[in-house]
């Protein structure tokens, strides 16, 4: 799942929420045994594999270093 939005739901430096619109992108689920398959047991390379699939259901800003656009 990727959210969107939330930085302007509770601002820093705020003391209350603030009603505003957010995005809930849900992808397709990933099943562990594949992850661990594809990353022949490195667990440094499972997390980037579920990162940048986080990645793919944001927008660019948002996706940091998993952007590849």
């Amino acid at each position: 799942m990727g959210i969107t939005g939330t930085e302007r739901l509770f601002p820093i430096g705020e003391g209350a929420l603030t009603p505003v619109p957010l995005t809930l992108r849900i992808g397709a689920p990933i099943a562990a045994s594949a992850l661990r398959g594809r990353a022949q047991g490195n667990r440094q390379a499972m997390m980037d594999m579920v990162g940048a699939a986080i990645a793919q259901l944001l927008p660019s800003p948002y996706r940091g270093v998993y952007d590849s656009d």
